[in-house]
């Protein structure tokens, strides 16, 4: 849990949502001992929120988020992240460059086509079926300043999200939703 990942965390908690949080290393330690302490503005918060180092303590869940950068993401983690998946899981996955999904829903000759250069295998593709993800962007700036400590420096346009192919779903509307609930803008875009 980085800072963009505590900052989700946040602002669903505030939204009356149940969240959990995965960490490791003085990151866990400290989240879990003091909470989450959040500087946004000139406010500062600490927030109690779940934090484990286990997924399979967790579970199933509705969403997952995945913040890291997507040089971090690899079928390590996709494996790890598989207690949380079920068959109704929306995945959120790194869109910090052009992901493996790409051309999923894309009408056309590339229609259904694994982006290779960004999972050469297929493993991504086998643990995060495409037809489970909604596109996410993070337009916000944000820094871990120390173990449990996020700073939030400016928000943009939030949290875009949006169905790969276009259209409008309850999962891409409920999660928007709790985002602006949370506080932060979370507009509706096609992908």
């Amino acid at each position: 849990a980085g800072a963009i990942g505590c900052h989700i965390a946040y602002v669903l908690r505030r939204a009356g949502c149940d969240v959990t949080l995965i960490a490791r290393g003085d990151n866990l330690r400290v989240l879990r001992a003091d909470g989450l302490r959040i500087t946004i503005g000139s406010e500062e918060s600490i927030a109690r929120i779940r934090v484990t180092d286990r997924p399979e303590e967790v579970g199933v869940v509705d969403y997952v988020f995945l913040t890291m950068k997507v040089p971090g993401w690899n079928s390590t983690v996709a494996n790890m992240i598989q207690p949380l998946i079920g068959a109704h899981t929306t995945l959120l996955p790194p869109t910090t460059s052009i992901p493996y999904w790409w051309f999923h829903g894309m009408k056309g000759p590339l229609e259904g086509r694994r982006l290779e250069r960004a999972d050469p295998a297929g493993e991504l593709w086998r643990a995060m079926p495409p037809e489970q993800v909604i596109g996410f962007t993070m337009w916000l700036s944000a820094v871990q300043t120390g173990p449990g400590c996020v700073m939030l420096r400016q928000v943009q346009r939030g949290y875009p999200l949006g169905e790969l192919d276009g259209t409008k779903s309850r999962r891409a509307e409920r999660l928007a939703a709790a985002f602006e609930r949370g506080g932060v803008p979370s507009p509706r875009v096609p992908c």
